[in-house]
């Protein structure tokens, strides 16, 4: 069961952006070829380009969550004790999670909406191309919820913070 877990996590955070990014970086190289070289401009590129780039910044997003890379101005939080900055961290954390639970049905709607309406040249459901929004709010409330509990269990003494998880 974690290997299949692990598969899948890793498709969605790390499979999926390549793919699409790669899917965009093609298209956009035929996008220059059609206009550049055969003089005829490519709508149908310019499209999946557009979409992959959705997909790859909502998907790698994800994985930087994972690794914890993702930006973070930490000039505030470096100011503190060590031991008051898991509370600093609980209470960011939860703020995060919070606006994000509270912004998912809403997005939910938002994208079953957008299925009434499909992409101008290669009629792609406007759901199919905003979906991984809700992906990415899901996997977000999770790993942030994750750090939540991981910071209570350092408060509590069942845990030691390391240094990766302290920035």
């Amino acid at each position: 069961m974690k290997k299949a877990f692990r598969l899948l996590r890793d498709s969605v955070e790390i499979y999926l952006p390549v793919l699409s990014f790669a899917v965009m970086f093609m298209a956009f190289i035929l996008q220059i070829f059609y206009r550049y070289v055969m003089n005829a401009p490519s709508t149908w590129a310019f499209e999946i380009t557009r979409v992959a780039f959705v997909w790859s910044v909502l998907f790698a997003g994800i994985y930087t969550m994972r690794q914890r890379e993702h930006l973070a101005f930490t000039l505030v939080y470096d100011r503190f004790p060590k031991r008051l900055q898991p509370y600093v961290r609980i209470a960011s954390n939860g703020i995060v999670c919070i606006g994000f639970c509270i912004a998912f049905l809403p997005a939910l709607r938002y994208v079953s909406f957008m299925g009434m309406m499909s992409t101008t040249i290669l009629n792609i459901p406007m759901s199919v191309v905003y979906a991984p929004f809700l992906v990415f709010l899901i996997m977000v409330i999770a790993y942030t919820a994750i750090d939540i509990v991981q910071d209570v269990r350092i408060l509590l003494g069942h845990a030691q913070a390391d240094e990766e998880h302290a920035a």
